[in-house]
């Protein structure tokens, strides 16, 4: 049987940059003409980041810490460039810091959260992701990346628990129901994936993994008709993902259709030599 994708949230959100922006206009505020420069600082590190100029954030991040050293925002924010640039060790050392200063963000026990997920150290994902959800009973995004990683533990009972839970607090919240729609393809309980996965793309219709995810319901099906209807889909939104033809060329094969199972191999072959970004 195969897997769909998990829909991990791996970014925090803006509303939180934004947050910790007006958090920082209020610290600095009343203070003097060198705290305004922090500020400065601050917001262009904030504005770099929101472009993916990691680099350049982390620059004025550095350049706000050496005026003031001791400020959670600077480091949380940081952190977080750190963990999209993929340096984990430095995200979780910025996470550290904030957490020391007894910063009781749960947000920051969060992104501390992913960048031990990116590093593949679940466990102690798993313990900040439960912190999170300590300090803040209704994080959603907490309950997600929890439930993902006791799917990929097996756990099913338990990352069933945690998606119910995140549709509880946000009725609305997609990336549950298509991570809940996987629990239910794999227990083979059909009906209510479907239901999940058509939940979840109703929510965001230009979102490809979902698609690709009620694919793979339908192929573990064997209504390869359908599958390859969902597999084109989520092609069409996102063009430069190998794996997309990577299985549709296994259904096509399956449907003895050899010259547009062979198409698809090949262009596997190309985005692997051109190494886009396959996200």
């Amino acid at each position: 049987m195969k897997t769909g994708i998990s829909n991990s949230i791996k970014k925090i959100p803006l509303f939180w940059i934004v947050t910790l922006v007006f958090t920082l206009h209020d610290f600095t505020s009343a203070q003097s003409d060198e705290k305004l420069t922090i500020q400065e600082y601050f917001n262009r590190g904030i504005s770099l980041y929101q472009q993916k100029n990691f680099d350049g954030a982390i620059e004025n991040f550095n350049k706000a810490l050496e005026l003031n050293p001791a400020h959670p925002a600077i480091y949380y924010n940081r952190g977080n460039v750190y963990n999209d640039k993929g340096d984990y060790e430095k995200a979780i050392l910025d996470f550290n810091k904030v957490i020391e200063m007894n910063f009781n963000l749960a947000d920051a026990y969060y992104s501390r959260g992913l960048s031990y997920g990116n590093k593949k150290d679940f466990n102690k994902a798993v313990e900040d992701y439960s912190r999170a959800i300590e300090i803040n009973s209704k994080h959603p995004k907490a309950f997600n990346n929890r439930g993902n990683l006791y799917f990929e533990k097996g756990d099913l009972k338990s990352a069933l628990a945690d998606f119910n839970k995140a549709i509880e607090i946000n009725a609305n919240d997609g990336v549950a129901y298509n991570n809940r729609g996987r629990i239910y393809d794999k227990q083979r309980k059909f009906e209510q994936a479907a239901a999940d996965f058509n939940k979840s793309i109703s929510l965001d219709i230009n979102n490809p993994v979902r698609y690709f995810n009620r694919g793979v319901m339908f192929y573990n099906q064997e209504k390869y008709d359908q599958t390859v209807s969902d597999y084109s889909k989520a092609i069409e939104l996102n063009p430069n993902n190998y794996f997309f033809y990577l299985n549709r060329s296994i259904v096509y094969r399956k449907q003895g259709k050899i010259n547009l199972a062979i198409i698809d191999e090949r262009k596997v072959q190309e985005l692997k030599i051109n190494k886009p970004n396959n996200q």
